[in-house]
């Protein structure tokens, strides 16, 4: 029943009206929440409102902002949490790795982090149109 459910809400919402937005910092026009993609993968994301009740970035800018973990190669999308960490085996870094003040950024999956001790910070949005990292 629950299942129903959930597929129809999401009918529902793709389906309603939502309001257009022309993002502060990119100048893109967007909507508030729809769906991004990065590296083969897809989420659900909805912008906060700034202080004007506006939004700063569209969603494509946010999609495009999306690292991959130095580890696991699975997207890191704004707002994930993340590791930092060096590799124990140099072999085992992923193509195209991001480093953060020497140390590889990495994303806080069960599968692929050794425990969620190790979270170091977030991947926000950063005013150059990059993810930044944002320690704790």
């Amino acid at each position: 029943m629950i299942k129903w459910f959930v597929v129809f809400w999401k009918l529902i919402r793709k389906l309603l009206p939502r309001r257009s937005y022309v993002a502060i910092i990119c100048h893109h026009n967007t909507k508030r929440e729809g769906e991004i993609a990065a590296f083969d993968r897809k989420i659900w994301m909805k912008m906060p409102l700034n202080k004007d009740g506006g939004v700063d970035y569209c969603l494509s800018c946010i999609a495009a902002m999306t690292i991959r973990c130095a580890w696991c190669k699975e997207p890191i999308f704004i707002g994930d949490p993340v590791t930092l960490s060096l590799p124990i085996d140099k072999n085992l870094i992923q193509k195209g790795a991001v480093i953060y003040d020497g140390l590889y950024v990495g994303c806080l999956r069960q599968d692929c982090t050794d425990s969620g001790s190790n979270g170091s910070g977030f991947l926000l949005p950063g005013p150059d149109g990059k993810g930044r990292i944002v320690c704790q």
